[in-house]
């Protein structure tokens, strides 16, 4: 509603004064066609530029593809060159997936050059007391979904009846799965913060990694880079230097013709590119994941709107 009375009333106001004044005082319909094709290309010329240029690159572009997927991956090293991790971000990532099982060594590349690296302390007396209760809590989870999927079918197929006795059996059993993995969840929090080691290294004297993660930028030239912004995602096994997972994406900037009416965001869409998360789809990370926040505080695009504005 804004960007209407803004941007798009008062340039339609004014382009109809000025083809007015022109069919009024120009006699020749070239020049009529002349300043109508100007009032046109004017606020939309990029939206023309942005589409020509994101065909071309999306047609263009190497397919995703994933080779393989791994759900022990061990230890991973995310080396993220559009938007190194700060140390608020590399605390989600911990949180996110280093649960002692599928992930024991997390490690992560810093704004200032430095790798941060998040491990298990395998030797802890603690962690065994961690792993029973993770066993524990995985099991209470996969009968949570359980009984959720088998009420929901039983009610879809008129097997029970909604708000039945048979209904509160299995509302009482969701229930209860839930408030144990609560407990359990908590409980086991509680010891993991405590056996978890934490050390800032240079990126040449990390441990032995099985995989790394890195995102990086691609530079486009000048012209496009007004238009298009475009990135890549790449998945290595390090013991042999194989490349099981790799992805392009490509993003359009904001119109002139629609600017961005939230702020500071430097892309507005996606226009190719596989949807979802690499590494989440290599090592199956919804099967495991603790928890389910962004990997960065803030987005890709506010990240990158501060530091080209910057630049500016």
């Amino acid at each position: 509603m804004i960007i209407l009375f803004v941007y798009i009333i008062p340039y339609l106001a004014v382009s109809t004064i000025v083809m007015v004044i022109t069919v009024k005082y120009a006699n020749k319909i070239w020049i009529r066609g002349i300043v109508a094709a100007a009032l046109f290309l004017i606020p939309t010329y990029d939206i023309i530029i942005t589409n020509i240029l994101g065909a071309y690159y999306c047609a263009t572009a190497p397919k995703a593809f994933v080779k393989q997927t791994v759900e022990y991956p061990q230890s991973i090293y995310f080396e993220d060159n559009e938007q190194p991790f700060t140390k608020e971000d590399a605390e989600r990532m911990k949180r996110n997936y280093l649960d002692g099982i599928h992930l024991k060594t997390l490690a992560l590349n810093l704004s200032d050059g430095n790798v941060i690296i998040f491990s298990f302390d395998e030797n802890s007396s603690k962690f065994k007391e961690y792993l029973k209760i993770m066993k524990e809590y995985n099991e209470a989870k996969a009968s949570y979904k359980a009984l959720q999927e088998e009420l929901h079918k039983r009610l879809e197929n008129g097997e029970i009846k909604y708000k039945s006795d048979e209904y509160s059996k299995y509302t009482s059993n969701i229930s209860a799965q839930e408030k144990l993995m609560f407990e359990l969840s908590s409980e086991s929090s509680n010891i993991r913060n405590k056996i978890i080691t934490q050390k800032i290294n240079q990126k040449s004297d990390m441990p032995k990694i099985n995989y790394t993660v890195i995102d990086n930028e691609i530079k486009l030239n000048k012209f496009v880079a007004n238009f298009l912004y475009s990135s890549e995602n790449i998945i290595i096994k390090n013991n042999t230097k194989e490349v099981i997972g790799h992805k392009i994406s490509c993003m359009k900037l904001f119109y002139n013709i629609l600017p961005d009416s939230v702020g500071e965001r430097y892309f507005s869409a996606k226009i190719c590119g596989e949807g979802g998360v690499l590494y989440e789809k290599i090592f199956s990370v919804d099967k495991w994941r603790l928890w389910n926040v962004s990997d960065h505080e803030i987005s890709l695009s506010h990240f990158l709107y501060k530091k080209y504005s910057k630049k500016e």
